[in-house]
């Protein structure tokens, strides 16, 4: 029995300097430019793919200026040529300026249909900024979390490492079975095939964010913060009328009504008036003035076709926007019920206590150097602790995936 007591004793001497020393360690997890999240916010929507929605609304401006031409654009006619028959051969000269008069309010409405166009490109673009702005928020903080769950599982491993060392070197001292050391190995293992899987899942987290603030392939981001907490959140009715979404529908509708407005003025015929000029060399030279008029006869009116399309794309216009509308309405009911599970899923874990996982791992260190617990329940009670912690962390990960279909389902801006 003596001899025991002396085998476990050396056992927990040497457990307790091999834990001491891991437990004031550090456990660095990434080096790079360090990214706060508001950065983070300002670069997604500053990246370069959103200067094509820009592009949009400049060629949109382009077409507003060619749709408000000045109404005068006269043309001008020359026609010269022989005269020959019963008088001698002599040069004939006509010369005419003519401007046709649009009819049907044509002017107007093309002027319309491309105010329309350019409000359809701004509306297009505050969606994509939006939208690129909450997939660097979502992959922001998925990628805080990310480290943190490295942060854990470095930790694991340095306490896997320094609990086989000491065991080791209780073993040599005859204080230790193989048995135990065995398990110990296997123990390590696993913590250091934990870790390696959770640096290449931040690996691709790190990915994700470089790709959503438009980051070089070669930058090395550390994104640095507290992780989330809660945002305020619009109500149904509010969100349905300011989301984005349904302002692109809106303005394809509006659009679609200006476009038939154009459809129908095209119908209406223009006529057009003129000033001609007429000479000729004949024996006595002679001049002509004269004026003409002319209209089109609309026997079959060929604008009929692009008329009924202009109809159907307004009706189906405004069938797309109800639908949008509805839709909104029922994504943001069920992204509402998400948050909910998701947030009492974090309230369940007593933050104060799972945030302090090296605190606690040094508790039980204490109480099996003390004798209050043995060697399986020091190992069970470390698992718990961080799966407990893990656990946590997961629960966040699906609460920010909540919270972005939240976001995305009422059209709110991230505001850090």
């Amino acid at each position: 029995m003596k001899i025991l007591r002396s085998r476990l004793g050396l056992t927990s001497a040497w457990l307790a300097a091999g834990l001491a020393a891991l437990l004031v360690q550090s456990a660095p997890v990434h080096a790079g430019e360090a990214l706060t999240l508001d950065a983070a916010l300002t670069r997604a929507a500053q990246r370069p793919q959103l200067a094509l929605s820009q592009q949009d609304i400049d060629a949109a401006n382009d077409s507003l200026s060619v749709a408000g031409t000045p109404l005068y654009n006269p043309i001008v006619s020359v026609e010269a040529g022989p005269q020959f028959g019963e008088i001698p051969l002599s040069p004939l000269l006509n010369l005419g300026i003519d401007q046709t008069i649009e009819r049907g309010g044509k002017r107007g409405a093309r002027q319309r249909a491309a105010q329309g166009v350019r409000q359809l490109a701004v509306a297009v673009r505050s969606d994509a900024v939006r939208s690129a702005r909450l997939g660097a928020w979502r992959a922001f903080e998925l990628a805080l979390i990310s480290k943190q769950r490295i942060a854990v599982l470095v930790q694991v491993e340095q306490l896997a490492t320094a609990v086989l060392d000491a065991t080791r070197r209780a073993q040599a001292a005859g204080g230790a079975t193989t048995l135990r050391l065995n398990l110990l190995l296997a123990e390590h293992g696993r913590a250091v095939q934990q870790r390696a899987a959770a640096n290449l899942e931040y690996q691709h987290a790190l990915a994700d964010l470089a790709t959503e603030i438009g980051a070089a392939p070669d930058a090395e981001l550390d994104p640095i913060g507290e992780m989330f907490t809660r945002l305020a959140v619009p109500t149904p009715a509010a969100a349905a009328q300011t989301h984005s979404a349904l302002t692109i529908a809106t303005a394809n509708m509006d659009l679609a009504a200006r476009e038939q407005q154009v459809a129908n003025a095209d119908a209406v015929p223009d006529f057009t008036i003129g000033l001609g000029y007429s000479y000729q060399a004949t024996p006595d030279i002679q001049h002509g003035v004269f004026a003409r008029l002319s209209i089109p006869l609309a026997f079959r009116n060929h604008n009929e076709r692009a008329r009924a399309m202009a109809r159907s794309e307004s009706r189906k216009a405004t069938v797309v926007r109800d639908l949008v509308a509805t839709d909104l309405a029922r994504r943001s009911q069920v992204a509402r019920r998400n948050v909910a599970i998701a947030d009492a899923a974090v309230a369940a874990f007593d933050e104060a206590i799972t945030n302090k996982l090296t605190e606690n791992l040094a508790l039980a260190q204490d109480a099996f150097t003390r004798g209050a617990i043995d060697f399986i329940e020091l190992t069970l009670t470390q698992r718990d602790l961080i799966a407990a912690r893990l656990a946590y962390l997961d629960a966040h990960v699906l609460r920010i995936n909540a919270w972005a279909e939240l976001l995305d389902a009422t059209g709110m801006d991230v505001q850090p």
